[in-house]
């Protein structure tokens, strides 16, 4: 009788997305209500005391902001351990490789919508006054653009007239240019992958490595062949000049007369100097032969290492891109490397330029949504918040850099035929 198998066990990538979204729910949530947690804790306080203790209660929306994006940035590594086994598994593309448009998207996403869930929370927890601003003095800048925008006094505007909520939350445009020169660049730099993934054709280094080797092979094979046959050739001179030797011999063992003796022995002598000869031309031609056997197996050799170098390309190829067998083998210095066979040996300076461009100016970003977190007064504004400007001209020069990086890109640095 045979036992039940056991139960499939169950998937570590489902448990560890489940944990890590609740986690991330969970954080983002007590982070929002630590302030109203505080104020219940300590409601019941004597006035001056609930002012001393109530900072100890309260979560700065930037601490918040660090532990999301932590958190975040923990999820992240936590699916690229289940699917690659590799922290930095969210990087790997289907070529096994790190990828840099991976990188710029993977930083732009974390960025911004950390921030923006953050800045909802924050709004979401209370918004200030609305009444309390139209008192200001002078005016509020945004109720004096909802008046003018209503063309009415201030005094007679309504927060819902204005548009009042906690998801007045404005992305500029010139943010929304950055992401989507980033966004198009990933998409081009995976359409120019796609395309060069299906040049199915064998790489020229490695080709003609192959058929030089055979070239090689096949003369050593022909001039073995030679030699052979000069062997052979010398072989059928030296033994018909022992056997005609032989015979003299036996002519020289009959003979009796003086003269004849002489003669015959004479005969002898000139077929031993024949046969010193030719055994000298056959010794030669062995040698030869024999250094020849050598080079055709040597030939041989680089023929067969050729060809698995030839097997080990086209394995590590998918079309004229250069790709691992697997993911252990990918390497942070890919984000730096050429992506094509022919240049994946070397530093494209294109990519490194674009690392660099994309983490000045993704620091720098985060730095002015920082500046931004630490305005009480901005985050809570009742008629919204905007995320900080790009300027026109970091723009243009994100463009341009993704511009070249998507047009070197483009170029084949591989020679196939």
């Amino acid at each position: 009788m045979t036992s039940a198998p056991n139960p499939p066990p169950r998937d570590l990538f489902n448990v560890i997305l489940m944990v890590a979204l609740i986690v991330l729910g969970l954080a983002c949530m007590l982070g929002n209500s630590a302030a109203l947690f505080g104020q219940l804790a300590i409601g019941g306080l004597d006035a001056t005391v609930r002012q001393r203790v109530a900072p100890f209660f309260t979560i700065a929306p930037w601490a918040n902001w660090l532990f999301v994006i932590l958190l975040m940035l923990l999820f992240l590594a936590l699916l690229g351990r289940a699917k690659h086994n590799r922290v930095f598994g969210i990087l790997i593309d289907s070529n096994y490789t790190m990828s840099l448009s991976r990188l710029q998207i993977t930083l732009w996403t974390v960025l911004a919508l950390s921030a923006y869930l953050i800045i909802f929370l924050t709004r979401l927890g209370g918004l200030s006054d609305f009444e309390s601003l139209k008192a200001k003095n002078p005016p509020d800048a945004l109720i004096a653009e909802c008046a003018q925008r209503l063309d009415k006094p201030i005094a007679q505007l309504t927060a819902e007239a204005c548009g009042s909520g906690a998801l007045q939350i404005i992305f500029p445009p010139e943010l929304i240019l950055a992401m989507g020169i980033s966004l198009t660049s990933f998409a081009g730099s995976s359409l120019i992958d796609s395309k060069k993934q299906k040049e199915h054709r064998f790489i020229l280094t490695t080709t003609n490595a192959v058929e030089s080797a055979k070239t090689a092979l096949k003369n050593a094979e022909a001039h073995k062949a030679d030699l052979q046959r000069k062997s052979e050739d010398k072989k059928a001179i030296l033994d018909g000049y022992k056997d005609e030797r032989e015979k003299i011999r036996k002519q020289l063992a009959a003979a009796t007369a003086a003269p004849d003796l002489a003669k015959l022995q004479a005969d002898i002598d000139e077929k031993d100097d024949l046969i010193a000869g030719a055994q000298e031309e056959y010794d030669n031609v062995i040698k030869v032969l024999t250094d020849a056997e050598e080079k055709r197996k040597g030939a041989e050799q680089q023929l067969q290492q050729a060809l698995d170098q030839q097997q080990k390309a086209q394995a590590q190829s998918a079309g004229l891109l250069y790709k691992n067998t697997e993911a252990k083998q990918a390497s942070l210095m890919d984000l730096f490397a050429g992506v094509e066979i022919g240049n994946h040996g070397i530093i494209d300076m294109s990519r490194v330029q674009m690392f660099f461009f994309t983490i000045i100016v993704v620091l720098a970003y985060a730095v002015q949504i920082n500046a931004l977190l630490q305005e009480p007064a901005a985050l809570r504004h009742p008629l919204g918040i905007s995320f900080p400007t790009f300027s026109e001209s970091l723009n243009v020069l994100l463009g341009v850099s993704h511009g070249t990086y998507l047009s070197v890109k483009t170029v084949d640095h591989t020679t196939t035929q």
